[in-house]
């Protein structure tokens, strides 16, 4: 998301934009080639940086910045991405938003295609095939049509509140101390999601499903993610995307539009064709590229994995 705003800004400038990109040591699947030949594209000041093992030794420090419990991993790579822009300049564009405003996560591709399945096929005729289309084996084109039948069959509290959630309501209730749910006036781990969708009730499943994603996770995790890890080192970052007439205008477009020729970030993908090389829009290209720590395999951390998460939550909360 980050290479179309690189474009855009880099053709205001007429001195070279200086860019960032980070990939994981020992892992293939990361952005550093498609970001070299966008580098290439506008003759930017480019720079590459691989986060290894040694940087999770920071992730105490960032979670005091944090102030509460956080399980997303990727603040390691931001915060590394961060200490070495600010070594350079003293501020940044992010990509932050680009996926929240323009239909880049599959979950509210699959909401929007399943909800069209449930008008043809009825809430019952959805959750019997999403059923039967899931347990087959494998990863096929079968089992994507099962998800997006699931999608379009559940309710959006559930929607939103358990699928594809690490941990369920009940392991968060666990996690929850009940003074601080009391604070808050949530009587359980659900509440607020709760909240929020009557918020959204009546709009169309998968617009519903961003309006939560744009209001409630968007601040609440991931430009939470971004505030620490750039005060953790000085330097202040822009979200184009966030730009207050930019969301106004794509909070009007439906779904239908922003998902153009079915694809996730349609509309950005067909403007973004005439700044950025063909390489790095592609039909093809991955739905969305990879933003996690691989932690987990890092040598020596093998045990560290969610034992983080519970240590932070149970401790904090």
């Amino acid at each position: 998301m980050l290479f179309r705003s690189t474009g855009l800004a880099a053709e205001q400038l007429s001195t070279p934009l200086t860019t960032l990109s980070v990939g994981f040591d020992g892992d293939e699947d990361n952005e550093l080639g498609l970001a070299r030949l966008v580098a290439d594209r506008y003759a930017t000041d480019h720079h590459e940086l691989v986060v290894g093992g040694r940087d999770i030794h920071d992730l105490p420090r960032l979670i005091s910045i944090v102030g509460e419990p956080f399980a997303d991993s990727s603040l390691i790579p931001t915060a590394a991405v961060c200490r070495a822009a600010r070594q350079r300049v003293s501020v940044a564009l992010t990509g932050d938003g680009g996926d929240e405003m323009f239909g880049g996560y599959y979950r509210v591709a699959a909401s929007f295609w399943g909800d069209r399945c449930r008008l043809v096929l009825g809430q019952a005729g959805s959750e019997v095939g999403s059923r039967l289309l899931r347990a087959v084996s494998g990863r096929g084109i079968l089992q994507r049509a099962g998800t997006v039948m699931q999608y379009g069959g559940t309710d959006l509290v559930d929607l939103y509140a358990e699928v594809g959630a690490v941990f369920s309501s009940a392991e968060r209730q666990f996690m929850l101390a009940p003074d601080w749910l009391g604070a808050r006036g949530a009587s359980s781990a659900r509440t607020e999601i709760e909240q929020r969708v009557e918020r959204v009730r009546g709009l169309p499943l998968a617009t519903a499903y961003a309006r939560i994603d744009q209001t409630f996770r968007l601040p609440a995790q991931y430009l939470v993610k971004l505030d620490s890890a750039s005060s953790a080192h000085g330097l202040e970052c822009r979200s184009p995307f966030l730009d207050q007439q930019v969301a106004e205008t794509v909070a009007h477009l439906p779904m239908r539009t922003l998902l153009r020729r079915g694809r996730q970030k349609g509309l950005l993908r067909h403007v973004a064709r005439r700044h950025l090389p063909s390489a790095v829009v592609r039909d093809d290209d991955p739905l969305k590229s990879k933003w996690t720590a691989p932690i987990f395999c890092t040598r020596g951390y093998e045990s560290l994995g969610w034992g983080i998460v519970v240590v932070f939550s149970r401790g904090l909360c």
